[in-house]
């Protein structure tokens, strides 16, 4: 007797989209700069001031990527209110389907309205 088990596992493809603008103001749109994501297992943000300064960093996988909101647009998750003005953003991310963010295409500018 022989029996045989197939198994297929379907991944929902990967998506990241960053955008390129937030206000940080407390009315509830746009309070928080976060990548329009989807079937991600891993992401590193890290947002920097026209000077350098890193003001948020980021780095979770799994599950917690569910509960993050984003940068508050405080600095460095204090509650220094960060500048309006234009920032820097750096983004490393894995799709569950293997796919690799990094490099030129990740990286780029976010203006803050306060």
């Amino acid at each position: 007797c022989e029996d045989t088990y197939t198994s297929q596992i379907v991944v929902n493809p990967s998506a990241l989209e960053m955008p390129n603008v937030f206000s940080p103001n407390g009315d509830g749109i746009n309070d928080y700069l976060v990548p329009e994501k989807a079937s991600l297992k891993f992401v590193e943000m890290d947002v920097y001031s026209k000077g350098g300064q890193r003001v948020y960093h980021y780095n979770g996988d799994g599950e917690s990527l569910s509960d993050w909101k984003g940068w508050d647009g405080n600095i460095l998750n204090s509650n220094r209110k960060a500048e309006p003005g234009v920032y820097y953003y750096v983004i490393r991310a894995k799709g569950w389907d293997e796919k690799k963010y990094s490099g030129a295409a990740y990286r780029g500018v976010v203006y803050l309205y306060r």
